[in-house]
């Protein structure tokens, strides 16, 4: 049995002071000590899944994802636009000035004299003319006839806009290295080099190209809404002619909401909490010990989580705001207790909540060996989690157990009489007598609703696509869509990865890839790459280009198109050098596309970037069937399908699993406490309670949303902790009016605190608040059913009237 240790008043004063002033200097040095570290929030969902070490452990391929992730967040487009060229670029560059002098902008772009002109990219071309031709023109030479292939070229002359042809005509009569030059991926599509910069022509007016760096990442809340309301001051005078896109603008302005929503609806439950605090206790201080009791169990978490980490996951944060519905219920449980004490309490003048003490403690116990197995799980926003809601109900019990009976004369002021407890309580407390009547009745039939609840939850899918966790503001939304409209190719977040142990084996796979792209293209599937083998052929395919040319020259196939030109005598050149990728990488144009190439350790490796997906899961089992077929080829070759989005929802799923495991653990682990304290009849309903309300909260959440997430889950978490500090009470005192007060007070607090987030417009958010409603609802409604059995720890008896 739990027995507490006997202090005087004054030991107690003493004891709690000075651990609290412990808690309160060591934050006073980590927030304002030069050398020490201030505890950082990040959005990143990535960052829960990683460890202290996780960058000392990533893979090569895991490293670029990484900087290629890092250089998105960081990327912002803006396009400024005008009626006039002249004007447009003016505009441009005085905007670009005022970014540039802003302190968190690491870099603006706004002048792009290196890039190529098509004359310089004629120039670079001719030397490997024939080794370079597109997909169009290769189908026509492999499959048409004279007349076909003449048709084409003729298409190509008839072009009075296309300079490629005016350029290459002469030394190339074929046409063959003018349609190369003229495709797209080659004339940089919308965007045109005027005055040495990228303007693009859209819906009558024109769009000069600005783009800049911040110094901190996006997902850096802080400073993307620092960066934010400065970018909108710079624009506030003209906001009809910027167009912006980028990862910052969506952070600063999901985090924008998300503050105010939870501004809102904390005040809301903060006020709604306080005047149920002083309907039901008459007491100016209760108001002022539940809240201060918050704070300071807020303070011991926090403080928690400054000594073990440098930086936590915003979502762990929230999710530990769940400390405050049990932080709430134990100071209801004291203040029940000390304001409707009984006259003949022996231990009332000593320590008024002397009678629940090993019921507080217990609860910690049970509370905290559920909250203790988070720290097994292999993610680290379980460990944030456990170690926040594990030191900061410890403040809370230590507060509670040392602090509040000092202040228990001040609760009932001058008057020494008993106060009687509100008539909801003794109604409530009928309601719950006639149910543990009815159950009593009909348990066969209770026991096989709860195996038909238990049976449908086996069936509930986990669904947690991180795409459904947010609503995209609309405003924002219609800035990236005229964006990608203007440009007319707008490079989507996913894309390919290759790997191969030579520069020709990797242009050979990714030739391989581009191949198998062009079908999901014409399906409508995709909407266009860019890879740098599109531009610098392999060997063996350069090659099949120069014998297909010389094929059909041999033919005949350009007779009709060298009599126009008046190109009869023309001769194809057999010893054209070979096009290697490192000096094409050197050239203008190759240095455009040089992050999408590059050398790590051993390996080489590119990027194959994408636009206009529509149907990822196809892209996702190309990489699969490409990896299982290269091997002939080459055994170190691999492709990668890169989807960021799709690898946190995989991995929030794996999150998701683990939470399950967890929620298991913990319920095996109160059992056994429960066992160990009330014996097994007692313990087995105990724990049957919490777990049916939690079945019954992810059953009813499922039927209202399609699928369950790991918000959902989470509140489980709380849902279970609550519920098993009901049974506690119930267990330690049997159906008594105190306790039937105490769990209505708490129930209560908790849908004040945690169900109005259903009004959130954050579908993510508005899961949990629905969860914790249903579940609470629930706990609260069941929980005396304990009392059906006898305790082994002690009989149940009514401590109050």
């Amino acid at each position: 049995m739990i027995k507490a240790v006997n202090f005087s008043s004054s030991q107690k004063a003493y004891l709690w002071l000075g651990q609290f002033l412990l808690v309160v200097a060591a934050l006073l040095y980590i927030q304002f000590s030069p050398s020490a570290e201030k505890l950082s929030l990040n959005a990143d969902l990535l960052s829960i899944f990683e460890t202290k070490q996780r960058a000392n452990k990533l893979s090569p391929i895991e490293q670029i994802t990484e900087r290629v992730s890092q250089q998105a967040s960081h990327k912002q487009i803006v396009l400024v636009s005008a009626n006039e060229v002249n004007k447009a670029i003016a505009k441009a560059d005085e905007f670009a000035q005022s970014l540039r002098a802003l302190p968190l902008i690491d870099s603006v772009q706004v002048r792009f004299s290196e890039i190529p002109t098509l004359e310089q990219i004629v120039e670079q071309y001719q030397p490997y003319q024939h080794q370079v031709i597109t997909r169009a023109f290769k189908q026509r030479l492999l499959q048409g006839d004279k007349d076909d292939i003449f048709a084409y070229q003729f298409a190509l002359l008839s072009q009075p806009s296309n300079q490629a042809v005016a350029l290459t005509a002469a030394q190339d009569p074929s046409l063959s290295l003018a349609d190369f030059l003229s495709q797209p991926a080659t004339t940089g599509g919308a965007l045109q080099l005027e005055q040495e910069h990228l303007v693009a022509k859209y819906q009558g007016e024109y769009f000069v190209l600005v783009s800049f760096v911040s110094s901190q990442a996006s997902i850096n809340i802080d400073a993307a809404q620092q960066l934010v309301a400065q970018f909108h001051q710079l624009i506030a005078q003209d906001s009809e002619a910027f167009l912006y896109t980028g990862a910052m603008f969506y952070t600063s302005k999901a985090s924008q909401v998300g503050q105010s929503e939870m501004q809102l609806y904390g005040s809301i439950s903060i006020v709604a909490t306080l005047l149920l605090l002083a309907l039901v206790y008459r007491s100016f201080i209760a108001m002022v010990m539940t809240s201060s009791l918050i704070v300071i169990s807020f303070l011991y978490g926090y403080l928690a989580l400054s000594i073990c980490y440098q930086q936590v996951s915003v979502i762990a944060l929230v999710f530990s705001i769940t400390l405050i519905g049990i932080a709430a219920d134990y100071s209801f449980h004291a203040l029940t207790e000390m304001r409707y004490r009984q006259q003949n309490a022996k231990l009332e003048q000593g320590n008024p909540i002397a009678n629940i003490t090993s019921s507080l403690t217990m609860g910690y116990i049970t509370t905290g060996a559920g909250y203790a197995l988070l720290l097994l799980a292999p993610f680290i926003l379980f460990k944030q989690i456990a170690i926040f809601t594990l030191f900061g109900l410890l403040g809370a019990l230590l507060t509670v157990l040392l602090l509040y009976p000092l202040v228990a004369p001040l609760l009932d002021g001058a008057s020494e009489k008993s106060k009687p407890l509100p008539k909801i309580a003794f109604a409530i407390h009928g309601m719950q007598q006639t149910l543990v009547a009815f159950i009593l009745r009909f348990k066969h039939v209770c026991i096989i609703l709860f195996a038909l609840i238990l049976a449908y939850t086996a069936e509930l899918v986990i669904d947690d696509d991180v795409r459904d966790y947010y609503r995209v503001d609309s405003d924002l939304a219609k800035n990236e869509a005229e964006v990608k409209a203007a440009l007319k190719q707008k490079w989507d977040l996913q894309y390919f990865l290759l790997r191969s142990d030579s520069e020709q084996s990797l242009l050979q796979l990714e030739e391989q890839l581009t191949d198998a792209l062009v079908p999901l293209i014409e399906q409508g599937e995709l909407g266009a790459y860019s890879a740098v083998s599109q531009f610098v052929p392999s060997l063996k395919r350069q090659q099949e280009n120069q014998t297909l040319i010389n094929s059909a020259l041999e033919q005949g196939a350009f007779q009709q198109i060298r009599q126009l030109l008046a190109q009869a005598n023309w001769q194809f050149n057999k010893e054209q050098a070979p096009l290697l990728p490192q000096s094409w990488l050197a050239s203008p144009l190759g240095k455009v596309y040089q992050a999408q190439w590059f050398q790590k350790q051993d390996n080489y490796y590119a990027i194959v970037k994408l636009s206009g997906i529509k149907d990822i899961r196809a892209l996702s089992l190309l990489s699969e069937k490409l990896s299982r077929l290269v091997p002939e080829i080459e055994s170190d070759n691999k492709v990668y399908f890169i989807d960021k989005t799709g690898q946190i929802s995989k991995q929030l799923n794996q999150f998701s699993q683990q939470l399950l495991l967890v929620i298991v653990a913990a319920i095996i682990a109160a059992l056994a406490v429960f066992i160990w304290r009330y014996g097994l009849n007692r313990a087995l309903i105990a724990i049957l309670t919490p777990v049916f309300a939690l079945l019954c909260a992810f059953s009813i959440s499922f039927l209202l949303q399609g699928h369950l997430n790991i918000f959902n889950l989470v509140a489980g978490v709380l849902i279970l902790a609550l519920g098993l500090d009901y049974s506690v009470f119930y267990a330690e005192h049997g159906l008594c009016k105190k306790i039937t007060l105490t769990t209505l007070m708490s129930a209560l607090s908790s849908i004040f605190v945690f169900a109005i987030l259903m009004l959130s417009s954050m579908p993510a958010i508005n899961s949990f608040g629905l969860t914790v409603f249903v579940g609470v609802l629930i706990t609260f409604v069941f929980a005396p059913i304990v009392t059906l059995t006898a305790s082994k720890a002690r009989p149940a008896k009514e401590h109050t009237e």
